[in-house]
């Protein structure tokens, strides 16, 4: 991941004392500066660095993803208020799409 000598040595003493890095602490949620990238070969890189250096990246392939038709809705379309659905229907209410 590109972590320097000193940075993983700081974290392996850190791990060895049980402390746990800020990247796997919950205290230290937030707290960490994420920078997101676009490879070349489509793949979407998300990666957040702590103030101790561990890292927590995230990879989406993006290469095999079908874009949606004109006018479809997914769960990623909408925001706040509440959906229901069964068999052949979907009721949404107070929702923003």
């Amino acid at each position: 991941m590109g972590l320097s000598e000193e940075v993983q040595q700081s974290l392996i003493e850190k791990i060895k004392a049980g402390e746990l890095p800020h990247s796997d602490n919950p205290e230290k949620k937030g707290t960490g500066i994420t920078s997101e990238i676009e490879s070349s070969d489509g793949l979407k890189i998300q990666r957040t660095t702590f103030p101790d250096g561990s890292v927590i990246q995230s990879t989406i392939d993006l290469t095999n993803a079908k874009i949606k038709e004109e006018n479809v809705v997914t769960p990623n379309d909408v925001s706040g208020g509440y959906a229901s659905g069964g068999t052949g229907y979907t009721l949404m209410i107070l929702m923003l799409i």
